[in-house]
């Protein structure tokens, strides 16, 4: 059975027992106290996960380049410091702090975030097509007319370019 909704619809589904099972991050279950058991983890299987995104609409990015291309490079720079082996000490501390779940990050929870992390429309499309049969209008998307990796490109190239 497909569960509508993000994770909290999740959860809900499973506490109410409608499902016995979902796909979902574990803060939400731990946070309300729900008992589960783990069945794969993601990382530990290496499969993709879509999941964050950095959105705006077209009007804001074509009014406010330089703000949406500054954002951009603060959060390349932001992966970038986490990323540094340097730094491993005070990433934990940090994502443990902020993290809603009694699961605590640790270092291989943070490689593999990308530095670029650019939407590949193909796993966009691949993840869509699971939502088509109660949306049916996700079918006629043209998923380039959604993502704009320009920002990303500029910002990486500006990063070759540098001594």
């Amino acid at each position: 059975m497909q569960v509508g909704g993000g994770g909290n619809q999740r959860v809900a589904a499973f506490k109410s027992g409608l499902v016995s099972g979902v796909v979902t991050a574990t803060d939400r279950f731990e946070q309300l106290k729900i008992p589960y058991h783990v069945l794969a983890d993601a990382l530990e299987m290496e499969i993709k996960v879509m999941g964050n995104s950095y959105l705006t609409t077209r009007s804001f990015r074509d009014q406010n380049k330089d703000v949406v291309m500054r954002t951009v490079r603060a959060l390349v720079q932001g992966r970038r410091w986490a990323k540094d082996s340097k730094n491993r000490e005070q990433v934990l501390t940090i994502y443990n702090r902020y993290l809603p779940s009694s699961d605590h990050l640790d270092r291989k929870n943070v490689e593999p975030i990308p530095l670029y992390p650019y939407t590949n429309t193909e796993d966009l499309r691949i993840f869509l097509s699971y939502l088509t049969e109660a949306n049916p209008t996700l079918r006629s998307l043209k998923l380039s007319e959604f993502v704009d990796n320009s920002f990303l490109k500029r910002v990486e190239q500006e990063a070759g370019s540098q001594p």
